[in-house]
């Protein structure tokens, strides 16, 4: 498992060249050029072309830091292995590295500690005071390192820990949070944490993990979204309010009327984009009396008769079926939308987001489906009671 975090040189063919004893002792030291660093040419050509690209000397150290922080973990692992065989020739073979690479390991380490670590001699080898404790040190920080690698994969694979989701209020209350309970149904290894607000998080913040919004217009590219299905507006009205005020019917009767507005800072509130049954556009300006920024709230200032309210259509479903909300010019509606899944645009995605994805896009389509078949069902209620008046 630790040695997939570095890279070493192959292993020579000829025991002449590895710097092998021919009188059947330990290493002795090489007379070939030393070997360069041990990282994949790529990624010393990354680090270098980053630290050319700042022009200063502080990238030019943190390269070098990194770079010797990977090679003592390396050589961590080869002294170890060093240790417990007790021989620099089975340590290289059980790591498949070079009987020259294991040799430079143990230098290297001992330059970089300024202590000797390893009493060495043409028949055997044996480690000093010192090195017997910083070989139980490093066999500590290996292990944990592999414990690490471990839990990772096993996160990557095993849905657990902390989900955070984030949705647009009325759109949260009304699908996210019943998709929630049965998601933890599913995995109630996983605990969920939704904030909910009008407005679109940065989700490479780290503070949410997937977004659940409705868009008038295509996402950031950064992100990636997947269509969920549609939603749209619809003008309601309290049966009080329109006994009283008459209801209107045109667009253009729109403006002699107390007007309610959803305030979300993305379109002005005053200015409704009406869609026709046949496909006609009629933009009216209106009257906005009171803007208020979450559904639902637009819902009750509408239901207690405040005036004409432009709500959407799953915020308004449940006051159209008890009738406390009547629609208005029922064949129009307004600011039709997307309703998409968005995360960042990650090669690799954690399980527990991965599980969420996978949920919602199987658990919310046919519900927003079905919140437009039950609306159209109502519509058509609605016109079968005018025709029989």
């Amino acid at each position: 498992m630790i040695q997939a975090l570095v890279t070493v040189p192959p292993r020579r063919a000829s025991a002449g060249r590895a710097g092998i004893d021919s009188r059947g002792g330990g290493p002795m030291p090489v007379a070939s050029k030393p070997h360069g660093a041990r990282w994949p040419i790529a990624f010393q050509r990354w680090l270098h072309l980053k630290c050319a690209m700042r022009g200063d000397e502080t990238a030019t150290k943190r390269r070098t830091a990194i770079l010797r922080r990977m090679n003592t973990l390396h050589n961590m692992q080869i002294f170890v292995r060093v240790i417990d065989t007790g021989s620099f020739t089975a340590a290289a073979a059980s790591l498949d590295v070079g009987l020259g690479t294991a040799s430079r390991a143990i230098s290297e380490l001992e330059e970089h500690l300024r202590t000797r670590l390893i009493h060495r001699s043409t028949r055997r080898i044996a480690p000093t005071a010192e090195g017997l404790v910083y070989a139980e040190r490093c066999r500590r920080i290996l292990a944990e390192v592999v414990r690490a690698e471990d839990d990772t994969a096993r996160a990557a694979d095993r849905p657990s820990g902390l989900l955070r989701l984030h949705s647009l209020a009325s759109l949260g209350q009304r699908h996210v949070m019943p998709a929630i309970k049965d998601y933890r149904v599913r995995y109630p290894e996983v605990q969920v944490e939704l904030s909910l607000s009008q407005s679109l998080p940065n989700l490479f913040d780290g503070m949410h993990d997937a977004s659940v919004v409705a868009l008038s217009s295509q996402s950031d590219s950064s992100m990636t979204s997947h269509r969920m299905g549609y939603s749209h507006s619809i003008l309601c009205a309290s049966p009080a309010y329109l006994d009283a005020r008459g209801e209107p019917d045109s667009p253009h009767e729109l403006p002699s009327h107390s007007c309610l507005t959803l305030g979300t800072g993305v379109a002005a509130p005053s200015v409704w984009r009406l869609e026709g049954p046949d496909g006609e556009v009629v933009v009216q300006e209106v009257e906005s009396v009171v803007s208020i920024n979450i559904a639902e709230s637009l819902a009750t200032a509408a239901r207690e008769g405040m005036g004409i309210a432009a709500i959407p259509a799953y915020a308004a479903l449940d006051e159209l079926r008890d009738g406390t909300l009547v629609r208005v010019l029922p064949h129009y509606t307004l600011d039709t939308r997307q309703v998409c899944l968005l995360y960042p645009s990650h090669k690799f995605v954690d399980a527990r987001t991965r599980s969420w994805i996978n949920f919602i896009s199987e658990w919310l389509p046919p519900r927003l489906e079905r919140d437009a078949s039950t609306l159209n069902d109502l519509a058509i209620g609605m016109r079968g009671q005018t025709v029989a008046a």
